[in-house]
């Protein structure tokens, strides 16, 4: 007597299929997707956590940079892409100087932040006893709106993105997703 077992072979199928979705970028695409969500909620909760300093109106400098943030992929890489004004000098940081004014300047009140000096008709500018401008003041109160620098020294500051260890836990979750959804046949979400 003769005993026959099939055994069935379902697991070339699922690396058929991991395999296409690599080769197809739509891995990397998900992967993507889900890091420029993890950047999105960072800004989002910088927004929230660091108001102006000066306690004048929000300008909302970090949601906004979430707003503009965006991934672009090939298959095998991601970069995302944040298009926000001065967000790349708060990450690695840097020397500002002027470009079209002899000197920069910068708010020293709360109704001046998120301004510009030119906004306000009632400023002067106010001189040390070595006759070099430092403020401009507003006339009639003399108090400093704007302090005056020929340029500012500003330090990196790598909190304003997420890590690269958060980054690296991101794509393993998004792709262990993908790789259970392939196994269980259900879509996950984004339709990939």
């Amino acid at each position: 007597m003769s005993v026959e077992i099939d055994v069935r072979d379902e697991i070339s199928p699922l690396f058929r299929r991991a395999t296409d979705m690599i080769a197809s970028g739509l891995l990397t695409k998900a992967i993507g997707m889900d890091c420029s969500e993890l950047t999105k909620s960072h800004l989002r909760a910088l927004d929230v956590a660091r108001p102006n300093r000066l306690g004048g109106s929000r300008t909302h400098y970090y949601a906004r940079a979430a707003a503009s943030t965006r991934a672009d992929t090939t298959p095998g890489m991601v970069a995302i892409r944040i298009q926000q004004i001065g967000l790349r000098l708060h990450y690695y940081g840097g020397v500002v100087t002027p470009k079209i004014a002899k000197l920069l300047t910068i708010p020293a009140t709360a109704e001046a932040h998120g301004k510009r000096a030119r906004e306000f008709n009632d400023l002067y500018m106010a001189f040390n006893k070595a006759r070099r401008p430092y403020a401009l003041r507003q006339k009639g109160t003399d108090k400093v709106f704007y302090w005056l620098a020929s340029k500012t020294t500003h330090l990196p500051d790598k909190s304003v993105i997420p890590s690269d260890q958060a980054y690296r836990g991101q794509a393993k979750t998004t792709a262990l997703r993908i790789i259970e959804s392939i196994r269980t046949g259900r879509r996950t979400v984004g339709g990939i």
